[in-house]
C-alpha cells in the first residue's frame, strides 16, 4: 500500500489503538447486571396477590379489561378499539398507553392475562427495562469517557 492511500480497515492502520474494553470492566459489568437481576427479580410477588399498591392495582384492572385488536384499523378507531381504556369502563385512565399495551401483549404471548398474573408480567418487563438502562448508562459512559 502506498503511503498516500488510506487503509481500508482500521486493523490495517498500525497507529490505531485497540478499542477493546479491558476484561476487568466486562467482569464488573457482568457482576453488576447479575446482581441487579437477582435483586430486581427476587420477590416479584411481594404483595402475595393482594394488589397493595393503588396505582399498580388500577393498571392491573385496566390491563385485564382491555384486549388485543385484530388489525391496525381497529386500533386507530378509538371509538370502538378494545385497547382504549375509555371503552372498557376506565374513562379516568391518565397514564401512558404504550407500557400498558406492551404488558398486555406480552401477557397474551405468555398466556398470563388474569388479574393475579398480568401484574407479574409487568413487573418482569419493568425489571428487564431497568437492567437495560444500567447497560445503556454503562455503554454511554464508556463512549463518553473511554
Amino acid at each position: 500500500m502506498a503511503e498516500t492511500e488510506t487503509p481500508l480497515l482500521a486493523s490495517d492502520n498500525p497507529s490505531n489503538t485497540s478499542r477493546r474494553m479491558p476484561w476487568p470492566w466486562l467482569l464488573l459489568l457482568a457482576l453488576i447486571l447479575i446482581g441487579g437481576a437477582y435483586f430486581r427479580y427476587i420477590g416479584l410477588s411481594w404483595d402475595a396477590s393482594y394488589h397493595l399498591h393503588p396505582d399498580e392495582r388500577f393498571l392491573t384492572m385496566v390491563e385485564t379489561a382491555i384486549s388485543p385488536v385484530k388489525n391496525l384499523g381497529e386500533y386507530f378507531n378509538t371509538a370502538v378499539s378494545s385497547l382504549n381504556p375509555n371503552n372498557r369502563g376506565y374513562g379516568f385512565y391518565v397514564y401512558g398507553t404504550l407500557p400498558l399495551f406492551i404488558v398486555r401483549y406480552a401477557a397474551e404471548w405468555v398466556n398470563r392475562t388474569g388479574y393475579n398474573q398480568v401484574n407479574l408480567v409487568g413487573r418482569c418487563l419493568s425489571a428487564l427495562v431497568d437492567l437495560m438502562t444500567v447497560l445503556l448508562v454503562f455503554l454511554a459512559a464508556i463512549r463518553l469517557y473511554k
